[in-house]
């Protein structure tokens, strides 16, 4: 796609984002292929991680966790498949939301390119936000899971962000599961 193509219209959540008093700033640098560690292209360069230059600030929506995490912009919303938001988060001290398949609207978006649809086998992408806090994060979801929003769109499920298991999950152990493989 052109780096300078400007869609005719906002996508829905950018639209979504406006109404509620958000101004969009500046587009984040991203790889001219996604599935990568670092955030590269010929057009901008390399994106560069804000407290070492010297490290990536992952692939994919890494321009936007860079921006981020520098206190450029308050939050940023990025698309994630196998990481596109977790990998930013983690490389620029944020946090990074991937909300479950669907939860989220692309619609409105546009792929690599102008008319791109994904193939009906493909895994998809779901939105996310990119913030400086669990609470920016909460925020977003609040705005997002909300009567207005899934009134103007009929694919995002019409669940509301659900305060109560929040405020109950906020005072319970976490458990994390990871996975670690070594090459034998």
């Amino acid at each position: 796609m052109a780096a300078h193509y400007r869609a005719p219209e906002d996508a829905v959540l950018v639209a979504w984002i406006k109404r509620e008093g958000a101004i969009p700033m500046v587009r984040g640098n991203v790889p001219q292929f996604a599935w990568t560690g670092l955030t590269t292209n010929r057009m901008f360069g390399t994106a560069q991680n804000p407290y070492d230059p010297e490290r990536t600030t992952s692939g994919s929506s890494g321009g936007d966790g860079g921006l981020v995490g520098a206190k450029c912009v308050p939050f940023a919303i990025g698309t994630d498949i196998g990481g596109s938001v977790r990998g930013p988060a983690a490389c620029n001290g944020i946090v990074g939301f991937k909300p479950t398949s669907q939860r989220s609207t692309q619609k409105g978006s546009i792929g690599p390119y102008p008319g791109y649809s994904a193939p009906m086998n493909a895994v998809i992408s779901v939105a996310g936000p990119l913030c400086n806090t669990v609470e920016d994060v909460k925020l977003y979801c609040e705005g997002l899971w909300s009567e207005d929003f899934f009134k103007n769109n009929a694919t995002v499920p019409p669940m509301a962000f659900r305060h109560k298991e929040y405020n109950e999950a906020l005072g319970k152990k976490l458990k994390i599961g990871y996975l670690c493989w070594r090459d034998s």
